[in-house]
């Protein structure tokens, strides 16, 4: 929506309006006052989400769970975190007067083709985002069984509200507990439907590692393309140059 400059959104008034905005967002979530030198006034020195918005080890690996229901901080940390990664440039809006020549409508499409271009690394981080996203609902059977497998408390989630990552984690944490083994021990049928379980596992893994396949694919399209685009006809002869 800032790339579109749609109505309703900062960028919609163009690229000054969309700066201020983040500059506001940076003052008062994300500044660091020991920054540039201490050349630089927060309006909240000392806030606990400062750098979120570049330290991406923190924002988006720093956890299994991210809580984007309850927290609008996280909420704003993890969008401008991709917007930072991305390097995103939110171009002006194309006046209506404009859209009336060729020049116009070519700058206009042009910017489509560049929004396309950077959906696709933007749908790579938000793959990886989206396993880590709290689901919402309550687990806490998730938790008992963490701790069963010996995970220290203070890793595991206090509102037990896992996200995909979090629960294929403790699904793995359980094959480590000796006391699981144990269980199956005397129960045949406990040990077959274990080894079902496992089977669904993997091939949820292989459906999984094949998105991020596809994702891998699509990125290396985009850079090929945009390759490709610097590579012009050479009028002079039949071979081609690269600009």
């Amino acid at each position: 929506r800032d790339l579109t400059n749609n109505i309703g959104v900062a960028a919609g008034d163009g690229y000054f309006s969309n700066l201020n905005q983040r500059w506001s967002d940076f003052e008062r979530v994300f500044c660091d006052d020991q920054s540039n030198a201490g050349m630089i006034a927060c309006t909240t020195p000392g806030n606990p989400m400062k750098n979120r918005d570049i330290e991406v080890s923190k924002t988006i690996f720093g956890e299994d769970t991210i809580d984007l229901i309850d927290n609008p901080d996280n909420v704003l940390a993890v969008k401008t975190v991709v917007h930072n990664i991305l390097n995103k440039r939110v171009l002006p809006s194309i006046k209506a007067g404009e859209l009336k020549s060729a020049t116009g409508r070519e700058n206009l499409l042009a910017k489509r083709s560049y929004i396309a271009r950077m959906s696709v690394p933007a749908a790579a981080i938000s793959n990886v985002i989206g396993d880590r996203v709290s689901a919402g609902e309550q687990m806490d059977e998730l938790r008992e069984l963490r701790e069963a497998a010996g995970i220290p408390t203070n890793e595991i989630e206090e509102d037990s509200k896992p996200s995909k990552r979090e629960i294929r984690q403790a699904m793995v944490e359980k094959l480590w507990s000796p006391s699981h083994y144990i269980s199956l021990e005397d129960s045949p049928e406990q040990a077959m439907a274990e080894y079902t379980q496992m089977k669904a596992q993997n091939l949820m893994g292989l459906y999984e590692m094949i998105n991020k396949t596809e994702l891998l694919g699509s990125m290396l399209s985009v850079e090929l393309g945009m390759m490709l685009e610097d590579i012009k006809p050479d009028n002079s002869s039949n071979t081609r140059s690269v600009r």
